[in-house]
């Protein structure tokens, strides 16, 4: 499930999907990105997204509670990445966090 380029100024989710493959959102400029409670088959790569969130210090990009079959891969997230509000409430994966998200694994 690749998301690529563009954006807009309306806030957006990739909320309770189960995608077979991998899940990539790349290029994205928004207000807001979340990815959460998703069952991720393969490999999640959030690269290159920047948020205009006018709440002031917005955490940046969320990714919360997914189960990950392979690896967690973010490069690029401003202002940033958050597991969340809920300690614990971080993403289940079979491998590798790394870059950003190496702490929500």
């Amino acid at each position: 499930m690749p998301l690529s380029g563009g954006g807009s100024e309306i806030p957006w989710s990739i909320k309770n999907n189960t995608i077979g493959g991998n899940l990539t959102v790349s290029g994205q400029e928004t207000e807001w990105l979340g990815v959460l409670f998703n069952q991720i088959g393969k490999n999640t790569t959030l690269t290159n997204i920047a948020l205009s969130d006018p709440h002031p210090g917005a955490p940046g990009v969320y990714n919360v509670r997914n189960t990950i079959g392979r690896n967690l891969n973010c490069t690029g997230l401003t202002p940033g990445v958050s597991g969340g509000f809920v300690p614990g409430s971080v993403n289940v994966g079979g491998r590798n966090a790394t870059g950003q998200c190496a702490s929500l694994i």
